[in-house]
């Protein structure tokens, strides 16, 4: 499980779904740090073209976003169920000003990124 705390994002394990067990942090100096993370959500997705997958980390920002209001980042990394680790630490772009509570929804076929928007600055 993801959940966020202030400004970065941890990671839990459980094997009962009742009782958790924290196993790893991240975020703490990688990404915009302009407003309180939030909705975080990950997913695994394939590489066009390469025989290969990355995990997506999705965290979105209220209120401090680096275009102003709110806003979405995202993070590519490698994930082994415990640990998010990303090699790219000067990057985090911004996914869309105006996005909040981004969550990716999926099926066989394709995949599809669903957020509200809203934005105290519009």
């Amino acid at each position: 499980m993801v959940l966020v705390a202030g400004d970065r994002a941890q990671f839990y394990t459980s094997q009962n779904l009742i009782s958790w067990n924290f196993t790893s942090e991240f975020g703490k100096n990688i990404g915009a740090h302009g407003g309180v993370w939030e909705c975080p959500d990950i997913f695994k997705l394939k590489i066009a073209g390469f025989n290969e997958e990355k995990w997506v980390l999705l965290i979105s920002i209220n209120s401090g976003a680096p275009h102003g209001g709110l806003g979405t980042q995202y993070f590519i990394s490698e994930y082994d169920g415990k640990s998010f680790k990303t090699k790219h630490q000067d990057i985090a772009p911004a996914k869309d000003r105006g996005k909040l509570a981004a969550l990716y929804q999926f099926n066989i076929v394709f995949g599809i990124l669903i957020a509200f928007t809203s934005n105290y600055f519009f």
